[in-house]
């Protein structure tokens, strides 16, 4: 089973605001909809930047990820792009979601952009392209590292 972790809020608040500064309608949505978990230490100090501040104090912000859409109820074609935040509990969640690996696909076809950051990338480990490609494949890709990992005494976090 996978330890208790979730998101790191700076990585769902930050492009949050970028978003929406630009003029951007954002939709917060979850594997299986509801309340997203987020790292404990990602909403203390020395994490909490001006974004997770904002955000936790933003009734809207915050009721988008307390009640989170399930992705099977929205289609990942009908938004220009997909964000995948970072945080370990993405790690367990994303790479093994049939839903979420179907809406990417489906989203790449369509010529949709699909970014991550930090352990984000978990996401797209299963992900093909419209060859049967994985989706990385040529690609360059970056994320959280195994030395990082290390580092930060994490390791044991991830799968």
């Amino acid at each position: 089973d996978a330890p208790s972790t979730g998101s790191w809020m700076e990585e769902v608040a930050a492009p949050y605001y970028t978003f929406k500064a630009k003029g951007y309608d954002v939709t917060i949505a979850s594997i299986k909809g509801g309340e997203i978990p987020f790292d404990e230490a990602s909403l203390n100090a020395p994490f909490v930047t001006k974004d997770v501040e904002k955000f936790l104090l933003d009734e809207a912000a915050m009721a988008a990820v307390t009640k989170s859409l399930p992705l099977a109820d929205v289609k990942a074609t009908d938004y220009d792009a997909v964000m995948l935040p970072g945080g370990h509990g993405v790690c367990w969640d994303l790479p093994e979601s049939a839903q979420l690996i179907k809406q990417l696909e489906a989203a790449w076809a369509a010529g949709k952009v699909i970014a991550a950051v930090c352990h984000g990338p978990n996401g797209l480990v299963n992900v093909k392209d419209a060859t049967g490609a994985p989706l990385v494949k040529g690609k360059k890709v970056t994320a959280f590292t195994d030395s990082e990992e290390c580092a930060v005494a994490k390791d044991h976090l991830v799968p």
